[in-house]
C-alpha cells in the first residue's frame, strides 16, 4: 500500500481563520452563495431538525444549467475566490459554493478521482488534518444513490455542525468495537473513537482509516471493480457512522427529498419550505428506512 505523506501542522494555515476570511471574501464577489435557512425541530425518540435551505434552490438551477450545457466538473478548475488551504500535495479545501450551514468546506482530490471509489491513505491524510484543527463534522457520500451531486472525490467538514442526534451518539460511545445502535433499524455500523487521538495528523488518520475499515466490513461494504456500492460516512472526533443506502430520495406523492449524510445526524435538508409538514408527518425513521436496507432482527 502507497502511503502519502502527512503533512506537518505548521505548514497548514489556521484553518477556521482561513474558513472565515474566503467566506467573507467570496461572499462580497458573489462566488458563494448566500445562506438563508428556516429550521423546525422535532422531538422524539429520533429527535431532528428539518431546514429549509435557500442554497438548495440554487444548487438546483444550477445543476439544471449544466444539464442543458456541455457537463463540466467544478473541481477541475475549481473558483480560486472558494479556495481555503492547501491540505496536502493530493486535496484543497474549499468553501461549499452552496451551503447548507454555516462553515461548510469541501476536502477535494487535486486530480480527479472518482466519488465511488475506496477512502484511502491519501483521502484519511488530508480529513485528518482538517479534523486536528476543525472540531466539527466530517462526511461523505459515497456516490449518486447516497446524495453526493458532484462524481469528483470530494469529503465534506462542517466546522462546529450542529447534531440534534448527538444525545444518541454519546450514549454509545462507551462501548468498544463496532457497534449497531438500537434507535436505528436499518444496515450500519458505529465506532467509538478517542478523541486524544486528533493530538496530531498522524494518529488520527491512522483511527479514522482503521474504524472505517472495520465499519465497512461490519456492513459488508467491499469494493468491486474498485468502487464502492452506495453508502454515507460520517465522523467526529468521538465516533464514525457508516450506512449502506439503497435510494438518494425519500419521495411522497410529488415530494423528492434528497438525503445525504447529514440526514443520519437528523438534520433533514428540503428545497421548498412547504415540503417541512411532510417530513413531520413522516418522522425521521422512515426517511431514513426508506433509503437504507432493513437491519436484521437479530443485528
Amino acid at each position: 500500500m502507497k502511503v502519502h505523506r502527512v503533512p506537518s501542522p505548521e505548514h497548514v494555515p489556521d484553518l477556521l481563520g482561513a474558513i472565515d476570511r474566503t467566506v467573507a471574501q467570496a461572499s462580497a464577489s458573489g462566488a458563494l452563495q448566500a445562506l438563508e435557512t428556516r429550521s423546525v425541530a422535532v422531538g422524539g425518540a429520533l429527535p431532528y431538525v428539518v431546514h429549509w435551505a435557500s442554497a438548495l434552490r440554487h444548487k438546483q438551477a444550477d445543476q439544471q444549467a449544466q444539464q442543458d450545457e456541455t457537463p463540466r466538473n467544478p473541481f477541475l478548475p475549481y473558483e480560486s475566490e472558494l479556495h481555503v488551504a492547501d491540505l496536502a500535495h493530493t486535496h484543497v479545501m474549499l468553501l461549499n459554493k452552496f451551503p447548507v450551514v454555516p462553515r461548510h468546506t469541501l476536502i477535494v482530490t487535486r486530480e480527479f478521482a472518482e466519488q465511488t471509489a475506496v477512502l484511502d491513505d491519501a483521502d484519511f491524510c488530508a480529513l485528518a488534518t482538517g479534523m486536528v484543527q476543525l472540531d466539527g463534522l466530517a462526511f461523505y457520500n459515497g456516490g449518486t444513490t447516497a446524495g453526493a451531486s458532484q462524481t469528483h472525490k470530494h469529503l465534506q467538514l462542517v466546522a462546529d455542525a450542529p447534531i440534534p442526534l448527538a444525545g444518541l451518539f454519546a450514549s454509545a460511545r462507551g462501548q468498544a468495537g463496532v457497534q449497531t445502535l438500537e434507535a436505528f433499524d436499518f444496515v450500519h455500523a458505529f465506532v467509538a473513537l478517542d478523541r486524544t487521538a486528533f493530538g496530531s495528523v498522524e494518529s488520527a488518520r491512522t483511527q479514522l482509516r482503521e474504524a472505517y475499515t472495520a465499519a465497512c466490513a461490519r456492513c459488508s461494504l467491499f469494493p468491486d471493480q474498485a468502487r464502492m456500492p452506495p453508502y454515507n460516512l460520517l465522523a467526529t472526533r468521538d465516533w464514525l457512522l457508516v450506512v449502506p443506502r439503497t435510494a438518494e430520495c425519500w419521495r411522497h406523492a410529488d415530494i423528492r427529498i434528497s438525503l445525504n449524510a447529514l440526514s443520519f445526524t437528523g438534520s433533514i435538508f428540503v428545497a421548498r419550505y412547504e415540503w417541512i409538514s411532510a417530513v413531520k408527518q413522516a418522522g425521521l425513521a422512515a426517511l431514513l428506512e426508506a433509503v437504507t436496507f432493513a437491519r436484521a432482527p437479530s443485528a
